[in-house]
């Protein structure tokens, strides 16, 4: 422990109370989390910005998933995982900014 009285599990993720809401984003993979309402939105909402992530320097997109991340948490929506154990957690901001770059790189496959 720090002196400072720091905690050490800020990057913790913490346990969701609940099962995903409707318009939250499941990270996973497999027919049931793609068909998920949430991660259905999540998809739809991204296309629109899929030619300018594709526009975009490289050193950029970094920034611009991170943006869309925080927009989407400003909307509640969260980016969940399911532990092993069957627990719901909030992903890191990490995760959930890779996530929206892999979401851009399957619509740019699918063009």
């Amino acid at each position: 422990m720090e002196a400072d009285g720091d905690d050490d599990n800020d990057d913790i993720p913490a346990a969701v109370d609940k099962k995903p809401r409707r318009h939250d984003v499941i990270l996973g993979r497999g027919r049931t989390i793609q068909s998920h309402p949430g991660n259905v939105y999540f998809r739809k909402f991204l296309k629109q910005y899929c030619d300018s992530y594709d526009e975009a320097p490289r050193n950029q997109r970094r920034k611009m998933a991170s943006e869309l991340t925080h927009a989407f948490s400003a909307k509640d929506i969260r980016f969940l995982e399911q532990t092993k154990n069957g627990e719901w957690i909030e992903s890191t901001l990490e995760n959930a900014e890779n996530k929206i770059g892999q979401v851009f790189r399957n619509l740019r496959k699918k063009k």
